[in-house]
């Protein structure tokens, strides 16, 4: 499966927190950003949407990338990463609707369920 696609992000020599992200990345985060309205879902989204841009480092988003980006939440609680998984959730269905990912793709990439521990689905798929 070909994933969504995420090029790598520009270099972050500046203080404007998303000025690094390429414009299908900045484009991306801001068609999140914009289908939540809590400031604090805001907030939380665009931090883990800028967190998996980083990490992606370019690679699509697959099944590959996620014991990585999993390996770089390990220090945080599980609710902070229920709350990231929530993102990613959005980022693809944001992307399936604006026509960027087909349904099926849509669906596989969201096929990890929220968890109690800091333990993710992914790496079972």
């Amino acid at each position: 499966m070909p994933g969504l696609l995420l090029p790598p992000p520009i270099a972050r020599d500046t203080q404007d927190a998303t000025a690094w992200l390429t414009p299908a990345q900045a484009s991306l985060r801001q068609m999140v950003l914009d289908a939540v309205t809590s400031p604090s879902t805001r907030h939380s989204y665009g931090r883990a949407l800028d967190d998996l841009f980083a990490s992606s480092a370019g690679r699509p988003l697959t099944g590959s990338l996620r014991p990585e980006w999993k390996a770089s939440m390990g220090g945080l609680s599980a609710s902070t990463v229920n709350v990231r998984l929530s993102a990613i959730r959005k980022l693809v269905e944001e992307a399936r609707r604006n026509g960027m990912l087909g349904a099926e793709e849509a669906a596989y990439l969201t096929t990890f369920p929220m968890y109690g521990s800091r333990e993710l689905a992914w790496e079972t798929g």
